[in-house]
């Protein structure tokens, strides 16, 4: 008897060791070949297993990382393809860590969005010297229609009495920015410069507000009420908004450059149409942070994925703004369509909030134009305008109609408080 339940147990533990042993076989014969790119699948600076993973560079001697390597971390941005279930990862983007240490990564997270926390948000603008004028009028509405939120306003090159000038602002801080910390202006020019920075201010803004609510000078507040929609919008979605669609698709204002840093569907990006970025509301919840506002700044850090191309204006084929490259490129616009669209699935009615569907200009209006004088160009070259200029017979379209335009705002300074 004894020795009958002696039998049984052996027979038991060898039944146990052999299933260890296939467990182990069926890893090694069918495990994916890209786990020894990261360590351990997690980012550092992120609590989303599986983004933008380290790169382990005793493991991975084949990717090409820059000369530099002492005092830089190494990421690449994963997109998950639901439709195939397999995982895309896009080529190396390095930070160094004085950047890290600078926007203080590890974020501190906003845990909750609700009702109250969805208030807690900052505008954030930014301007040269020759385009103060248009933000000025677009200070003086956000003081009317949002007179409990402050503005942080990025120096991009005022003169000391413009600086003099935003100081007796109320509610305006005025915050130098130093281009030549980023490595990748030395390689842009123009008005990509400009566009390829917008993520950094908003990154610098996040450091002590659980919100920031980018806009571009050319941006005017009409009505504050209907934007208790857009926040209720915000909350469901996890805290990203843009306010207004182009007439284009993404994919048709993308150099094809971009996509080799920020892998997507391609042909999610033909669909009708790429959010605009002139009006543009984030909050550094896990789900925004880790899947939007991180990947952007890294990818606005090298010039190659936020400017593969400089060249702005498009040449979209006749009748076909979705499906065909126009030859162009729309830098922050273009990333951050790219990202959003990857993590809400390429559905844009979750993340592009109109406020109302019927009437959206009675509450925002992206003010490209001066009656009488056909296009205003403003900091960051006019969307609208570059658009107008792509279609024939602009001036006829119904998206480039020159509106009635209201007299400027001055805004309100410390003597008026």
């Amino acid at each position: 008897m004894g020795k009958s339940l002696g039998l049984e147990k052996l027979a038991l533990h060898l039944v146990l060791l052999a299933s260890i042993c296939s467990v182990v076989l069926v890893y090694f014969l069918f495990k994916p070949e890209d786990l020894s790119i990261a360590e351990d699948f997690t980012n550092p600076y992120s609590h989303l297993p599986g983004f933008s993973p380290r790169i382990n560079l005793q493991n991975d001697s084949s990717l090409k990382l820059p000369e530099a390597a002492d005092g830089y971390e190494f990421f690449r941005y994963p997109y998950k393809d639901i439709r195939t279930n397999t995982t895309k990862y896009g080529k190396v983007l390095p930070v160094s860590r004085v950047l890290l240490s600078k926007y203080q990564i590890p974020i501190n997270y906003l845990e909750t969005l609700d009702a109250d926390s969805v208030l807690d948000f900052v505008f954030v603008m930014a301007c040269s010297g020759d385009h103060l004028k248009e933000s000025l009028d677009a200070i003086a509405t956000v003081q009317e229609q949002f007179p409990k939120h402050r503005i942080m306003f990025y120096d991009w090159g005022l003169s000391s009495e413009q600086v003099e000038l935003l100081k007796t602002l109320c509610g305006v801080t005025h915050v130098p920015f130093d281009f030549s910390s980023y490595s990748a202006s030395k390689h842009q020019s123009g008005r990509s410069i400009f566009q390829g920075a917008k993520i950094l201010c908003i990154m610098d803004a996040l450091i002590n507000n659980s919100g920031a609510f980018w806009i571009d000078a050319s941006v005017r507040f009409f009505n504050s009420s209907g934007f208790s929609v857009l926040f209720q919008n915000v909350i469901r979605n996890g805290g990203f908004a843009m306010m207004s669609n182009a007439h284009h698709s993404t994919y048709a204002a993308t150099h094809p450059g971009m996509y080799a840093y920020l892998p997507t569907d391609i042909e999610g990006q033909k669909r009708c149409c790429q959010g605009q970025s002139g009006a543009t509301l984030v909050y550094k919840t896990h789900k925004v942070f880790d899947g939007i506002i991180w990947p952007w700044f890294l990818c606005s850090l090298t010039a190659e994925c936020m400017t593969p191309t400089m060249q702005l204006s498009c040449k979209f084929k006749k009748g076909d703004v979705l499906r065909t490259y126009g030859g162009c490129h729309r830098v922050d616009q273009s990333a951050l369509n790219i990202l959003a669209s990857n993590l809400y699935n390429h559905n844009n009615t979750i993340n592009v909030s109109h406020i109302t569907d019927t009437n959206f200009t009675r509450f925002l209006y992206l003010n490209r134009y001066k009656t009488g004088t056909g296009v205003d160009l403003h900091p960051l070259g006019g969307e609208r305008e570059r658009e107008c200029h792509d279609l024939e017979g602009w001036a006829d379209n119904e998206i480039c109609r020159i509106p009635d335009i209201r007299e400027p705002k001055s805004p309100y300074t410390g003597t008026d408080t």
